[in-house]
């Protein structure tokens, strides 16, 4: 299995998240109809938990119109770290890819992501379901937030456009 250098990912997701601009809005952005759209963009690093493992960096695009649910969830880190690694960083930087399934606004500047996994470093985590809240603190002096997790850096977008 081929390893990606942590430094490498960083300019690799953002080619895969960068705007399209030739892509059409989703339906109820610009597009004279009045249906309610949900968008959820950004990139977060949040701390994972105890021990010796690396913070997570959580990236997303997703939205919600009439036609359902749509985007991807970037996800990379949580694996431990080795002392002595030679890149310094400990482990792989091999990404989970999570296609959304649906999303849900929640109070708050918040709103549930559901979807599957669809490339992870582990097989067998292929065609797992779990959801994840992603929280927009703007104006409020607080950081975004990911489950819940304050994000050491970066910034979330939810946004509802619509009745």
């Amino acid at each position: 299995m081929s390893r990606i250098p942590l430094v490498l990912v960083v300019p690799l997701l953002s080619a895969v998240l960068s705007p399209d601009v030739s892509a059409k809005p989703p339906l109820g952005i610009n597009s004279g109809k009045t249906t309610t759209t949900v968008v959820v963009r950004g990139h977060g690093k949040v701390p994972s938990g105890t021990g010796g493992f690396l913070p997570s960096q959580v990236s997303i695009h997703a939205w919600l119109d009439s036609e359902g649910a749509h985007g991807r969830v970037i996800w990379i880190g949580d694996f431990e770290f080795v002392p002595g690694d030679p890149q310094d960083e400990g482990g792989p930087a091999d990404p989970w890819f999570i296609d959304v399934t649906s999303i849900s606004f929640l109070p708050d500047n918040s709103a549930e992501v559901c979807g599957v996994v669809v490339h992870a470093p582990r097989e067998e985590a292929i065609g797992k379901k779990g959801c994840q809240v992603f929280t927009d603190n703007r104006g409020t002096g607080k950081a975004d937030t990911i489950d819940g997790e304050p994000i050491l850096a970066g910034n979330i977008m939810v946004k509802k456009f619509g009745p």
